[in-house]
């Protein structure tokens, strides 16, 4: 009941807009935020750990995205090509390409990075958010699967301009996100699971890449605010995820 009340009167629409606006939203995510407390439970998938129903329709819509980048990565880059993954947790994609390119993952959440390194010893990974790490390399793919619903409105553009920074001339971003359900979410009532419109998403990205295709990632219908017809019922489900493809 106390956690109830003291989300209620620390993180709604008004008291986000007051701090994003003093660009406070930042620390707020990063104080109260769960993801980095998330613990390692051997009883639970990744995909579980991670927030992720174990259920026949998510699954499904996952092995989808999986493929999808599977054929992005395969078509687009050569063997022993350079690999970014933003929010990489224990590797759950990097396992799929840590054979053939030279692969580096970073994640603020120690348990999951730890993981990883147990998993996938051949991998680089890094403990800390994207925002604050400075990579001695450049990457020809930059890959960020459910994570930007994490990073603060304040911080939008400082995340584009990162990628841009540290993707080589001509390396692309695959980005997988979930776009805003209802009118409610332009207005960031949740700052700890943030639903951006396509439209925010696609300006701030435009600033430094060059979008390819930005679409629903399962069905390829295009809205610039919010879902008006979501899978299931408007939740928060892997389903209704938003896809964007960038170049540099």
């Amino acid at each position: 009941m106390i956690n109830k009340l003291f989300f209620f009167f620390t993180n709604n629409r008004f008291v986000n807009s007051i701090l994003i606006f003093l660009k406070l939203d930042r620390w707020m995510t990063d104080k109260f935020g769960i993801y980095k407390r998330i613990r390692i439970n051997k009883k639970l998938s990744p995909q579980e750990m991670a927030g992720f129903s174990n259920v026949p329709h998510i699954n499904e819509a996952i092995n989808k995205t999986h493929t999808q980048l599977i054929y992005f990565i395969n078509e687009h880059l050569r063997k022993n090509d350079e690999i970014l993954d933003i929010g990489c947790g224990a590797g759950a994609y990097l396992k799929n390409f840590n054979e053939d390119y030279f692969c580096t993952g970073i994640d603020v959440n120690k348990d999951m990075i730890e993981r990883g390194k147990k998993d996938l010893p051949n991998v680089n990974f890094i403990l800390g958010s994207f925002l604050d790490q400075h990579f001695s390399k450049k990457f020809h793919a930059i890959y960020c699967i459910s994570v930007l619903e994490f990073i603060p409105p304040s911080q939008l553009d400082l995340f584009f301009k990162k990628v841009s920074d540290y993707l080589e001339e001509g390396g692309l971003l695959f980005l997988h996100y979930p776009p805003a359900l209802k009118k409610s979410d332009l207005y960031y009532p949740d700052l700890y699971y943030i639903e951006y419109a396509p439209k925010v998403v696609e300006n701030a990205a435009s600033n430094y890449l060059q979008i390819v295709k930005h679409e629903q990632a399962f069905n390829g219908r295009k809205f610039s605010e919010y879902d008006p017809k979501p899978y299931g019922k408007g939740e928060r489900i892997f389903t209704n995820a938003y896809l964007m493809i960038a170049k540099k």
